[in-house]
């Protein structure tokens, strides 16, 4: 397989065609027009809100995917511009809005587990890890080849999809974080320590390195697909390095404070 065949293929051996190409880099510049950040913001608001508000009012469980397909629209119209900032806020933006809404519908309604498949089971886990110290989820040979084989398929899926199974899967995990940090409020002295300190730091970092891992490898995707190349020389290993560095960061953390989080967590208990 020669140099050239590898760069006018997308996936091996499939080509996409010129029309398809064509078009799908048509649809994407039509967001070129639209210049103020106010539309970026109020669409990342809009995607994180607006699943999950439906969800809770009709009684569906995945609204995460449907979160994910205008993000991933979105998200792949910044990566065509190179725009790695716009993308970030895009994405952070549609996370934060939607955990916003999660925690405080599961502060207050315990039900909110039925559109959040697994959360209940998720909670059940965690809270006896906040009062005793003791969770599987929390065992180092648990959890390490959990995050090391998502930093694996994520990358993948990431191409292959363009980003949009990755972000259906993270509004799928970070709502188990959601509804536990909702009922640890509701259950806590503090609601805001409960907040500060449930929602762990070394999740975000987490997904900050897979955010920005799906940047780049999105990208890779598109110029493929679309056969224009928008990266920068000598980019990709900065991006790789600073996405990676923040996953192995998060495992590091999560290795040295937890114990330290559990306590705080325990004691902000209100019995």
């Amino acid at each position: 397989m020669s140099r050239f065949e590898l760069r006018t293929t997308w996936l091996w051996p499939l080509r996409v065609p010129v029309r398809l190409a064509a078009w799908t880099d048509r649809r994407l510049a039509s967001f070129d027009v639209i210049r103020p950040w106010s539309f970026w913001i109020a669409s990342s608001l809009s995607i994180g809100l607006v699943p999950p508000l439906l969800a809770w009012q009709f009684g569906f469980d995945r609204h995460g995917a449907v979160s994910a397909i205008p993000l991933a629209v979105l998200f792949l119209a910044a990566v065509r511009r190179d725009d790695l900032f716009r993308a970030l806020i895009l994405v952070g933006g549609s996370f934060l809005a939607h955990s916003a809404f999660v925690i405080a519908l599961s502060a207050n309604n315990p039900e909110a587990a039925a559109i959040l498949p697994g959360s209940a089971e998720y909670w059940s886990g965690i809270s006896q890890w906040v009062r005793t110290g003791d969770d599987r989820e929390y065992r180092w040979q648990e959890w390490l080849p959990a995050h090391a084989g998502q930093a694996i398929f994520i990358p993948i899926l990431a191409y292959t999809t363009f980003g949009a199974l990755p972000f259906a899967f993270g509004f799928e995990q970070i709502d188990l974080m959601n509804y536990y940090v909702g009922r640890l409020a509701a259950e806590s002295r503090s609601p805001w320590i409960a907040i500060g300190l449930g929602w762990h730091p070394w999740s975000i970092l987490r997904g900050l390195g897979f955010t920005i891992l799906t940047f780049e490898i999105v990208s890779l995707s598109w110029c493929r697909w679309s056969r224009n190349d928008v990266r920068p020389r000598g980019r990709w290993w900065k991006l790789w390095l600073i996405g990676l560095g923040s996953i192995a960061a998060d495992a590091l953390l999560k290795l040295l404070i937890s114990p330290r989080i559990q306590r705080a967590l325990h004691d902000n208990l209100a019995s």
